[in-house]
């Protein structure tokens, strides 16, 4: 494959650590060049584990010096919109041709026009529902067209302020890193454009949370949050049959399943510090069953106040590493609608097949948004026509002069990062001098 951007996203979850780089072929499909994976149990992401994760990440991929560069989703438990509220922006621009530039300008005033209007809420994205050229409703992106008068109609994704700032990266790493909303990310890409059109209900099944997407009429209609998942189910089966979180997760893989109505009456018997518990399949089941269908009943609550049901005709598409439980299809299908685990094989080369998987969804996503090349590469070996291309000393010259083309750039880094920091230390001390100034002055 002839060298191309790498992207480089990552998921950090409850639950895990997963950070994956990738190419793009030329008919838009990703080529994965690797990935790290670790299982966690911690709240936060220190620097030092991020970046342990990011010099493993750039060994995998050929050629990479470093990542300066990563695509990270917002995917908290606060993050929803407020059914039915569309928020409206304006524009007049006198017969001039609609511009990308323009939308996103309208979508940042959109998310100012909500940020003025919240205290403790922060907007963190904003999706057109419509598009109003000289009050004409179109339903793709006008862009090109001229008119007077531009208007569109927005849902805004919006979270509490102390659960997005968790989202954030350290302030240590040098790395930049773009923001987004994880489940916008997959209806985004994940979807076709007849589950858009013909209208469906995303759901991403997570380990503490469980995020949704609504989309009919082409258009992102909803996202929802709800703040239980996988870990939940965990814990109901380590509190009612008596075992400990870890021995629960086990035997929920190995044994369980959402729908009771598919399992035997078989019983289990297992050992644990030193007794045996014994617990029957179908008693586990229920277990699960019941705490899946609280995370349903939420689903329904919010498309209930939509009222769209007969609007989604193409039903449920599930993901995320808690979608893979057995039989969870079967007790969503159990409510009447069609539902289907989402297939990404078509997104993916046949190098990366392997990848095809509901726990991949997220990041996936990311990377088919990426749009930024995120890899420092090393640089090429230049063999002078007087040399020998294979002799020794051309090798050790070549590898000299890459030495100190690294080094530089590292030396050129680490001046930018200084000025940074100075530039920020400048301007708080202005604003401590204004602030005085101004205080003593009676103002």
């Amino acid at each position: 494959m002839e060298s191309k951007n790498i992207y480089l996203a990552v998921d950090y979850g409850t639950s895990k650590l997963l950070m994956m780089a990738a190419e793009k072929t030329d008919d838009g499909r990703l080529h994965i060049d690797g990935m790290e994976n670790e299982t966690v149990k911690a709240e936060t992401i220190t620097t030092s584990c991020f970046n342990t994760q990011l010099r493993l990440c750039a060994n995998r991929c050929t050629n990479v010096v470093r990542f300066d560069r990563t695509f990270k989703a917002y995917s908290g438990q606060s993050l929803r919109c407020i059914p039915g509220k569309l928020y409206q922006v304006k524009r007049q621009i006198d017969g001039r041709q609609v511009t990308k530039e323009m939308l996103e300008q309208m979508e940042d005033e959109c998310l100012n026009i909500v940020a003025e209007q919240q205290f403790d809420i922060h907007p963190v994205a904003v999706q057109a529902v419509r598009y109003y050229v000289d009050e004409e409703e179109i339903t793709n992106e006008p862009i090109g067209r001229s008119c007077n008068n531009l208007r569109a109609e927005y849902i805004c994704v919006i979270g509490k302020s102390q659960f997005i700032g968790r989202e954030e990266m350290n302030d240590a790493t040098s790395v930049v890193v773009n923001m987004s909303v994880a489940a916008i990310n997959m209806a985004n890409k994940l979807l076709s454009e007849r589950d858009r059109n013909y209208g469906c209900v995303f759901v991403d099944f997570g380990a503490h949370n469980t995020s949704m997407v609504v989309c009919f009429g082409g258009k992102i209609q909803h996202v929802a949050t709800i703040p239980l998942g996988g870990r939940n189910v965990t814990l109901d089966i380590a509190k009612k049959i008596g075992m400990s979180e870890d021995d629960a997760e086990h035997n929920k893989l190995q044994f369980g399943c959402a729908n009771p109505d598919i399992v035997g009456a078989e019983h289990k018997t297992i050992s644990i510090n030193g007794k045996d518990v014994e617990f029957s399949l179908e008693g586990l089941a229920q277990i699960i069953a019941a705490r899946e269908n609280e995370i349903l009943d939420y689903i329904w609550r919010e498309i209930r106040q939509l009222n769209c049901f007969d609007k989604i005709t193409e039903g449920f598409i599930i993901a995320g590493g808690a979608s893979a439980m057995k039989g969870l299809d079967d007790l969503i299908a159990k409510r009447q609608v069609k539902v289907r685990r989402v297939n990404m094989s078509n997104l993916l080369d046949d190098a990366s097949q392997k990848y095809n998987s509901p726990e991949y969804a997220h990041i996936i996503a990311l990377l088919l948004r990426a749009d930024k090349n995120c890899a420092i590469m090393k640089a090429p070996v230049v063999v002078t026509p007087t040399q020998e291309p294979n002799s020794l000393a051309a090798q050790m010259e070549a590898e000299r002069r890459q030495r100190e083309e690294e080094e530089q750039r590292r030396q050129e880094e680490e001046e930018r990062r200084r000025r940074e920091a100075e530039e920020k230390k400048s301007k708080k001390t202005d604003y401590i001098g204004n602030l005085l100034k101004d205080l003593f002055s009676g103002n």
